[in-house]
């Protein structure tokens, strides 16, 4: 297992496209094989050493087959540096960033970062039982000009919990705008930049800010943080997709005590998720 930090061991641990692929071949099939088409679990060697072939159905299955890096389209080598930088980083990229870093097309950027925020959906977040704060807000898209376009509404909720002796995790829910609300296609490219606060619920827990003992909750930290972290390294985000970002972001903030194996943890993640497949009328 992989288990640094420094950008400096992790390019001397992955220096070819076989380094990558025998990090996941191990991951894939350390504990046992099983096909993916009849779950037998004898094999064949297959025809390249990061092959499996069933002794079954002859199924010849690849170490990327039936996994978010099915079908990649640039060398693995870049995939993994890009994981790297987007969960090692304190505030991950952006896709133009991480565009010119590995010199690919921002469209392709975006894409493979967006089966990342696939793997990331609720990482870390299981105590539903303690949540101990609440934080509900409202979520509009914000028109550049004044016009007759109705604003699309969300509601969405920030739930903390914290369990003694553990840190506080936390996860972000969004609802889908009221039936009675149209979202046009030209106000669904508008960009996303009001958190408008609701209420606070529950038993708020509450940490001073400054010297001069101004107190907030720490949903109210987590919502300032999350504001700033999409207009400060994303400039904006389209209201289809933003709960792909709210996702990247709560899966950076329950790992923030592992970030040595941050990275291993979004490696399983990836192998275990089906293949995605972008659509472009999906919400």
């Amino acid at each position: 297992m992989f288990n640094r930090i420094s950008i400096r061991d992790f390019q001397k641990k992955f220096t070819t496209e076989d380094d990558c692929k025998k990090y996941l071949f191990d991951l894939k099939w350390g504990s046992g094989y099983h096909c993916r088409r009849c779950n037998h679990h004898l094999y064949y060697p297959g025809r390249t050493s990061f092959h499996m072939r069933c002794k079954s159905c002859d199924y010849d299955e690849s170490v990327t087959a039936g996994t978010l890096f099915h079908k990649i389209k640039f060398p693995l080598l870049k995939a993994f540096g890009i994981i790297f930088f987007v969960c090692v980083r304190k505030k991950g990229m952006s896709t133009l960033e991480l565009s010119k870093t590995f010199a690919i097309r921002q469209k392709t950027a975006w894409l493979f970062k967006r089966k990342l925020q696939m793997a990331m959906i609720d990482a870390g977040f299981t105590d539903w039982k303690n949540v101990s704060e609440q934080l509900n807000f409202e979520i509009s898209d914000h028109p550049s000009s004044k016009s007759d376009i109705e604003c699309a509404h969300h509601d969405g909720s920030i739930l903390i919990a914290r369990k003694k002796g553990s840190p506080i995790t936390a996860t972000c829910i969004i609802q889908k705008e009221n039936n009675n609300t149209n979202i046009t296609l030209e106000a669904s490219r508008k960009l996303i930049y009001r958190f408008r606060k609701k209420v606070v619920t529950g038993n708020s827990e509450y940490v001073p800010l400054n010297k001069n003992n101004i107190i907030r909750s720490i949903g109210d930290i987590i919502l300032s943080n999350l504001k700033n972290w999409l207009k400060g390294i994303h400039h904006h985000c389209s209201l289809r997709f933003l709960k792909g970002y709210l996702d990247e972001f709560f899966f950076r903030f329950n790992f923030r005590r592992q970030l040595k194996t941050i990275w291993h943890q979004i490696l399983l993640r990836l192998i275990s998720r089906p293949p995605y497949f972008y659509k472009p009328n999906e919400l």
